[in-house]
């Protein structure tokens, strides 16, 4: 007699249907798992929250299966946190848009240290307002930095005691002792540390023309040039300025030291400088790169750009980069307690 089977159809359908969401599962773990590792192979922050939020996807799909209220309600909440700084990543990515005056502002930061748009207009525009300031008007340079745009300022630059009359023009600055770089320099002539001569100067500016000059609290540009994400930038500007300083006595069509009979135009031309112009065709950033304010017109070549030069696999595959978390540099300490120079 045929021995009777005991398995029944449907039952023969519940082990195929358990054995086919065993293998689902299986390929949606591995998936979750191999976004998780790939988190760990690049340095770039966008891609990175990319990864996860992927894994994590695939990581509430199974847990779904297993019905893990616990892991579900942790999967969601992370999810968000990864999605909502993917959503930030990418926008900081869009153009910003500047208007005339913060153009003409951001110009001589990006030629100076290659600030981003969003960098500037977030961070530093706001602290800064053009005035337009009279002829023979004196300027506060104790409570106020000035970016000269248009125009010129004679200047008497006092250190020590010993006073140095100059002629300021546009694209100069005034008073760089407000930047805190000079706290921690310590002089090449003297074997004691103390404070730069530059930060016990006093300055009497007062305009020789019609002028039109960026201004700046001081305390804002001593907050301003001490910030990570910023100092680059002020550093950039501060080396071209002091470039400048040290080239201007070699221009045949600009005088530093003035006298009192000279004309108050005499000496320097009222052109306003090329580091407000538009930037040329190739001063202009790749649409590609992060910080460009194109690169989400183009955000596939972005990511494959991303996806190129921030690959790193561990050691001992491929030599590691030291210092990828010290891309800012370290904050500038208090000086205070440091004597002052004297004469």
């Amino acid at each position: 007699l045929p021995v009777p089977s005991t398995i029944r159809p449907q039952d023969d359908k519940w082990v195929t249907l358990k054995v086919n969401m065993a293998i689902v599962l299986a390929v949606l773990s591995n998936i979750g798992s191999a976004f998780f590792l790939m988190s760990g192979l690049w340095t770039d922050l966008l891609l990175i929250r990319i990864f996860l939020s992927c894994a994590y996807i695939f990581l509430i799909a199974i847990q779904f299966k297993v019905l893990n209220v616990n892991l579900i309600i942790w999967g969601f909440v992370t999810l968000y946190v990864q999605l909502s700084s993917v959503v930030r990543l990418i926008l900081d990515e869009g153009p910003v848009q500047l208007d005339e005056n913060e153009e003409l502002l951001w110009r001589v930061f990006y030629r100076s240290s290659g600030l981003s748009r969003l960098l500037f207009k977030k961070h530093v525009s706001k602290y800064f307002q053009l005035v337009e300031v009279k002829p023979e008007t004196k300027l506060d340079t104790e409570e106020y930095v000035g970016i000269i745009l248009d125009g010129a300022v004679r200047a008497e630059i006092t250190i020590n005691r010993l006073t140095l009359p100059i002629k300021l023009g546009s694209g100069e600055i005034f008073d760089l002792k407000h930047m805190r770089f000079f706290q921690r320099i310590p002089s090449i002539y003297s074997s004691i540390r103390t404070k730069s001569s530059l930060t016990t100067e006093t300055i009497a500016a007062t305009t020789m023309v019609d002028s039109k000059i960026f201004m700046c609290k001081a305390q804002d540009m001593t907050q301003l040039s001490s910030k990570p994400n910023l100092k680059t930038a002020w550093m950039g500007l501060l080396i071209c300025l002091l470039s400048d300083i040290g080239d201007r006595p070699f221009r045949s069509n600009n005088t530093v030291i003035i006298s009192d009979e000279e004309s108050p135009m005499s000496t320097m031309d009222n052109e306003r400088s090329a580091i407000f112009s538009p930037l040329e065709e190739w001063e202009k950033p790749p649409s590609h790169l992060w910080g460009s304010g194109n690169s989400l017109w183009v955000f596939h070549k972005h990511l494959f750009f991303n996806l190129k030069v921030t690959f790193q696999l561990p050691w001992p595959f491929m030599p590691w980069v030291s210092g990828i978390r010290h891309i800012d540099s370290v904050p500038v300490p208090h000086c205070e307690n440091l004597p002052c120079p004297t004469a």
